[in-house]
């Protein structure tokens, strides 16, 4: 195993995305990923403590270097822009956008704290990055609003066999949290060469 794995999430209380890179040498390998589903009709709670169980399983068994998620302040601030525009539209008398904040924000905005409290429990360094980020990280610039199914190939490129291997198919938040990995597995890599190289 490296010496410094990096486990990123996508966030989500239905849907939850993991993937952990680590280098060996010149090479990034894919070393695990998943996706966690919860119940809709189970009590918000529990499906919180289901997510905290599995991530801090996970979290245990790899001891991540690093753990890094994806932001979901962009959607906040776009959600905001929202209503700012739909009751200026309604002053005016006019029909105005949609609000735009989906029913489960506020449980995903809990499990991104589940993803920090997991974090720091095991000693890793705590990593944000945007979608827009990971996705340009994997498919290059100017494509930083590629749809999922788009991340998805690009992940079958880098780690060709793993779905063989796997016996499953990825599934597209779990592909996002890949990405995310890519992405931060960079970023780091290089600060620490410039580090080196500086130092």
């Amino acid at each position: 195993m490296s010496d410094r794995p990096v486990m990123c999430i996508d966030p989500g209380i239905a849907h939850l995305g993991v993937g952990i890179v680590a280098r060996f040498g010149a090479k990034l390998d894919l070393v695990d990923s998943e996706h966690i589903d919860t119940p809709p009709d189970e009590d918000a709670d529990d499906r919180e403590r289901r997510i905290w169980l599995r991530l801090a399983t996970i979290a245990k068994e790899y001891r991540p270097a690093i753990v890094g998620y994806e932001c979901q302040r962009g959607v906040n601030v776009g959600a905001r822009m929202n209503a700012k525009r739909a009751i200026a539209a309604a002053q005016r008398g006019e029909q105005g956008p949609t609000l735009g904040f989906g029913a489960n924000n506020d449980l995903v905005f809990e499990v991104v704290g589940i993803v920090k409290a997991v974090c720091w429990s095991y000693g890793a360094t705590l990593f944000r990055y945007t979608a827009q980020q990971a996705k340009i990280g994997v498919l290059g610039k100017g494509e930083g609003h590629a749809d999922k199914k788009r991340v998805r190939d690009r992940i079958r490129v880098y780690f060709p066999g793993y779905e063989q291997l796997m016996r499953r198919e990825l599934d597209l938040n779990e592909c996002d949290a890949i990405a995310g990995a890519i992405h931060v597995e960079r970023v780091t890599f290089m600060q620490q060469k410039r580090i080196r190289r500086t130092g």
